[in-house]
C-alpha cells in the first residue's frame, strides 16, 4: 500500500558481494509496499526489510509486534511470517533477499578484522529474527540504492553492489547494538555451530541441483554419517526433510509470482518431475499446486508474472 505515485522497485539482481568471511548472494530488491502478502509463508533465503514510512504488524509463530519508521526486521531462512499494515497510513518499505555462504579469507588483513565480521555475522546465522532501529545510516544508503538505480549513467548499476553491502552492514551494527558481544569461541560454538552453518547454506545454494547427502559430503569433506548428525542436532530434521523444506519453498515462491507450468516449477526447484512435486505438495499443504496458486492470487490480487522464473523484470549487474 504505496502511493499511487510513488514509484515501485522490483529488481532480481542476481549477484555476488564478497566479504572477508562470506559471500552475499543477492536475489532481490523490492520496495514492497505494494505487495505485502497477507497468507503465512516462508523463504528459502534470508531477507532484510526497511521500513521507510508507515505501521507495519509482524506475526510469526511464537509472536507479534509492530514496525515503524526506520526500524529493520532480519528473517532468516524458512521462518514463517506475517506482514500486513497496522494503519491507514501509507507503507513504503524495501525488502532485500540474499543467501549467506561461508568462505575462507583471502585477503591479507589483521585477524582482527576477520574475527570482527564473524561476531557480527552471528546475529544472521543464529536468530530466526531480529530486529532494531536505524542506528548506522541504513536510511542514506537506501537512498544511494534508489538514486543509482534510476540514474542512467555508466557505472552506477555497478556502484549499487558496494551501496547494498554497506547497508547490510549498517543494518548488522544496528542489530548487534541489542545483542551481548559474544566471545570468538562462542560464536563457533554458539546455536548453530560453524560447520552446521557451512552445511546449511551449501544445501541452500545447490538444493535445486539434485543434491543427495553423499554429494554434500563429499562437496564439503565430511562423512555422510557426520552430515546427517550434524543436521540432526543443529536443526533437528534428516537431510532429505531439510531438501524437500527447502525445495517446497522455492516452489511455493514460484508459484505465487510466476505463471510457469507445474512441469518448468518441478525442475527449477529440483523435483526429479512434476508428479513427484504434486505428491510432496498435496502431503505438506493439504492442497494442489495449482489451488495453491489460485489461493494466493485471489488473497493478494496479484497476477503472476508471465514466463518468468524469476519475480520481477532481471536487472544483472556487470
Amino acid at each position: 500500500m504505496t502511493s499511487d505515485n510513488k514509484k515501485q522497485y522490483n529488481c532480481s539482481y542476481i549477484t555476488n558481494i564478497p566479504w572477508l568471511t562470506v559471500s552475499i548472494t543477492l536475489l532481490n530488491f523490492a520496495s514492497l509496499g505494494h505487495f505485502l502478502i497477507n497468507l503465512r509463508h516462508s523463504h528459502p533465503f534470508m531477507e532484510l526489510l526497511y521500513v521507510q514510512a508507515g505501521k507495519l504488524c509482524v506475526q510469526l509463530p511464537d509472536s507479534e509486534f509492530f514496525l515503524e519508521k526506520g526500524d529493520l526486521l532480519y528473517l532468516n531462512a524458512q521462518v514463517p511470517h506475517i506482514i500486513t499494515p497496522a494503519s491507514e497510513e501509507q507503507v513504503e518499505t524495501y525488502n532485500m533477499s540474499f543467501l549467506l555462504t561461508l568462505t575462507e579469507p583471502t585477503e591479507r588483513v589483521p585477524p582482527e578484522w576477520i574475527e570482527d565480521e564473524r561476531l557480527l555475522l552471528k546475529a544472521f546465522f543464529n536468530h530466526d529474527y531480529l530486529t532494531a532501529r536505524d542506528l548506522y545510516g541504513c536510511g542514506e544508503e537506501l537512498a544511494r540504492i534508489l538514486a543509482s538505480i534510476d540514474s542512467h549513467r555508466r557505472g552506477e548499476l555497478i556502484r549499487v553492489r558496494g551501496c547494498i553491502s554497506n547497508f547490510i552492514m549498517a543494518a548488522l551494527q544496528s542489530f548487534s547494538k541489542i545483542s551481548p558481544n559474544p566471545s570468538y569461541e562462542e560464536t563457533l560454538t554458539g546455536d548453530l555451530s560453524y560447520n552446521a552453518t557451512k552445511l546449511l547454506f551449501y544445501i541452500q545454494e545447490h538444493f535445486t541441483e539434485g543434491l543427495t547427502l553423499s554429494s554434500v559430503a563429499e562437496a564439503l569433506h565430511y562423512s555422510t554419517r557426520q552430515c546427517q548428525r550434524i543436521i540432526q542436532e543443529t536443526m533437528n530434521v534428516s537431510f532429505s526433510s531439510l531438501l524437500l523444506e527447502l525445495q517446497l519453498s522455492y516452489a511455493k515462491a514460484l508459484l505465487s509470482s510466476t505463471d510457469a507450468s507445474l512441469e518448468s516449477v518441478s525442475e527449477a526447484a529440483g523435483f526429479p518431475s512434476s508428479r513427484s512435486l504434486y505428491r510432496y505438495f498435496k502431503e505438506q499443504e493439504g492442497l494442489s499446486p495449482q489451488q495453491y496458486r489460485k489461493n494466493l492470487q485471489s488473497h493478494t490480487g496479484f497476477p503472476p508474472n508471465k514466463g518468468n522464473l524469476a519475480p520481477g523484470p532481471s536487472a544483472a549487474l556487470p
